[in-house]
């Protein structure tokens, strides 16, 4: 019961004030429509910018990677507060002058840059006072974004591809060497094989002189030999004298009877 007295009390209390309670709505809702009225109008508006062409794996030469282009992610990574891309979309829409007056930093404040994961598509985003011109800054990021891409994507694409000659003109120049050396060492074989079957046949030609020396001096040896012996014959007399007769000695007499 006396739950529902405090209850009852409050809402007679709140009917008794219900006109100040609407007053005070509507004098908020005036407020803020007012407030409204008077702040500028923002118009968001959105340009995508994508990349054609497939990621290129980089160049792998020993233990140095070369990339063979410019990395989507990379890129991206600096864009936000980029103050040069930001000052060439206003050179060329003339916001530095008035009514816009924008600097590179207000400029930048006005644009947000998104990327789509696993894609390469670049999404702008601006936020401006002027439909119109939120539109063109949009456009003219996109194609300033778009020109530096690609200017920084050839320098890259050059860079490496100076890099990649330098490595093959330094591989090819180890190759020469390379050559040279097995060439020299070829030769050092074949001087070595040469200078062995130099010194082979020159041993058996050694050895075929002693033969042949060898050889004469048993001929001479021989010679001399034979002219001792001859001198000997010489010396001895050719009759010899018998011990018993001819006639006496049988066989003698059949040696004579043959001969006769």
């Amino acid at each position: 019961e006396e739950d529902e007295v405090s209850l009852y009390d409050y809402i007679k209390v709140v009917s008794k004030r219900k006109w100040l309670i609407i007053i005070g709505t509507f004098a908020c809702i005036l407020t803020a429509g007012i407030v409204t009225l008077l702040l500028p109008r923002v118009y968001e508006t959105r340009a995508t910018l994508t990349m054609t062409g497939p990621d290129i794996p980089d160049v792998k030469i020993g233990v140095l990677n070369i990339p063979t282009a410019l990395s989507l992610n990379k890129f991206f990574n600096f864009l936000p507060g980029d103050r040069d891309l930001d000052l060439k979309v206003i050179k060329k829409l003339g916001l530095d002058k008035s009514p816009d007056e924008l600097t590179p930093q207000a400029l930048g404040q006005m644009i947000a840059f998104s990327l789509a994961k696993g894609s390469r598509t670049i999404t702008i985003n601006v936020r401006y006072s002027h439909p119109e011109k939120a539109k063109e800054i949009a456009d003219t990021m996109a194609e300033v974004v778009k020109e530096h891409y690609q200017a920084l994507n050839n320098l890259e694409i050059s860079q490496s591809q100076n890099l990649i000659d330098e490595q093959l003109n330094l591989v090819q120049t180890s190759l020469v060497e390379v050559e040279k050396n097995s060439q020299a060492f070829k030769q050092t074989l074949d001087v070595d094989s040469l200078r062995q079957e130099i010194e082979t046949r020159s041993s058996q030609e050694t050895n075929l002189a002693q033969e042949y020396l060898r050889i004469r001096m048993s001929l001479v040896e021989e010679k001399a030999r034979l002219a001792r012996a001859q001198e000997e014959l010489q010396k001895q007399d050719r009759f010899y004298v018998l011990s018993k007769s001819v006639v006496e000695d049988p066989t003698y007499k059949g040696i004579l009877d043959k001969l006769s």
